[in-house]
């Protein structure tokens, strides 16, 4: 038994990974035919959402953390955040409240939990009960604290662009469940928004198109020339993704800039030269340890 996926838990959001890739369109093909919703249905569905977290963003600050408020509502838990990278590369900290801020920090401490091995396997981790003895012994540091803090369900999906992950966005409640097909679909279409909320960060700009179920045309321009950046360096795809960023922050460009002219040709990397580029700064949020 899985205990990154719990037996009474349904296995549809597997189904998504293809969708959270990145390509556009992918999302909405996955997703439509894992929870057998009409095409169309599921882009007046993703519209929805993204219009909820514009408002909410408008009213009350950055759009991550207007998405973690989201996914509270919209998929029944309790809490929820959106860490930004992982480790050493471990940026800015969103959640709801100071209780799924403990449990992010939880698990970087211990090094184990549904959210790191969301990131790791690039795929959903959907728990629905901390109590289970398979989970336990896979996560026996997170488990027993997560659930002396009260938390008894946790879902966690990988946030990503292809081959470069931004982050995670983790889902908490407070009684055992899993999510049902709906919830899980919002939390799917949730995590592509919050994809394109963290590069319209990058990019100083507002975020894509709100009818786009996937990421937008930008995103996928980025997603391209982070591969070609990584061919010219001979480097890892993330640390490629770091590169470019640290040029267009350096340089004080929008990242979509710097991807366009990488894919033309009329920008190249190299080792010796982005020794000299500096790295974006990391804004913390208010939770952020």
């Amino acid at each position: 038994m899985n205990p990154r996926i719990s037996p009474n838990e349904t296995p549809s959001a597997d189904a998504s990974e293809r969708g959270t890739s990145g390509v556009s369109g992918r999302l909405g093909g996955a997703l439509a035919d894992t929870a057998g919703v009409e095409r169309e249905e599921l882009t007046m569905r993703a519209a929805h959402l993204r219009q909820m977290v514009n408002d909410l963003a408008a009213l009350h600050g950055p759009g991550i953390d207007a998405v973690c408020k989201v996914a509270v509502d919209m998929c029944s838990v309790d809490c929820s955040a959106v860490l930004i990278g992982r480790g050493e590369s471990r940026g800015a900290l969103h959640t709801t409240d100071r209780a799924a801020a403990s449990m992010e920090d939880l698990q970087i401490t211990v090094g184990e939990g549904p959210c790191v091995d969301a990131w790791e396997t690039r795929r959903p981790v959907l728990t629905a009960d901390l109590d289970e003895p398979e989970v336990a012994d896979r996560w026996p540091g997170f488990a027993s604290l997560a659930r002396a803090a009260g938390v008894r369900a946790v879902f966690a999906f990988p946030l990503q662009v292809g081959a470069v992950r931004l982050g995670t966005l983790s889902l908490y409640r407070r009684q055992p469940g899993r999510l049902g097909q709906d919830e899980t679909r919002d939390a799917i279409l949730l995590s592509a928004i919050a994809v394109d909320q963290l590069l319209a960060l990058s990019e100083g700009a507002g975020a894509s198109d709100p009818q786009e179920i996937g990421v937008g045309e930008d995103s996928l321009k980025i997603y391209q020339a982070t591969g070609m950046v990584a061919a010219q360096l001979g480097v890892g795809i993330e640390e490629a993704f770091a590169r470019l960023r640290g040029r267009a922050f350096s340089e004080g460009r929008p990242l979509s800039h710097v991807a366009g002219g990488v894919l033309e040709g009329v920008e190249a990397f190299t080792a010796q030269e982005e020794g000299t580029h500096g790295s974006p700064p990391s804004t913390e949020h208010d939770e952020d340890r």
